[in-house]
């Protein structure tokens, strides 16, 4: 079965202005990552959102220009606008949680794993883990 990527929408930004990266920090508080309005004009920038993906099974980041083979699958399965603008994804029947699955010799699959994933002009973040990421809205000055 192919992989499924669906767009999410984070609840509570009031744009859809595109979001990078900022900060991603992996401490005892589990893997968060800032993200920031990239609008240059101060007037239409929207918060910055830290998510909080928890302790997470898995991670990987990589720049894009490592990971071209997923932009053209993406590319010829949505069209480039899929994720041109658009930052936050869910994936099913993911490929990475079934290499976890493999690589944990099955015990992986007893978990109830969900496949996120976050991309910028530069980076795509996959991260696996159970549960909701939680979202906090931060007020830029």
């Amino acid at each position: 079965m192919s992989e499924k990527w669906i767009r999410k929408k984070i609840s509570g930004i009031k744009n859809e202005n595109y979001y990078y990266m900022k900060i991603l920090i992996d401490s005892s508080n589990g893997l968060e990552i800032l993200m920031v309005d990239g609008t240059l004009d101060k007037e239409k920038r929207g918060d910055s959102v830290k998510i909080n993906f928890g302790f997470a099974e898995s991670y990987r980041f990589c720049d894009e220009h490592c990971r071209l083979d997923l932009l053209n699958e993406l590319s010829e399965k949505y069209g480039t606008d899929f994720y041109a603008k658009k930052n936050f994804f869910e994936v099913k029947n993911s490929k990475y949680i079934d290499w976890l699955n493999e690589a944990s010799s099955g015990i992986a699959e007893e978990m109830d794993l969900k496949h996120y994933v976050i991309m910028d002009s530069d980076s795509i973040l996959d991260i696996v883990f159970t549960g909701e990421p939680e979202f906090e809205f931060i007020k830029e000055d």
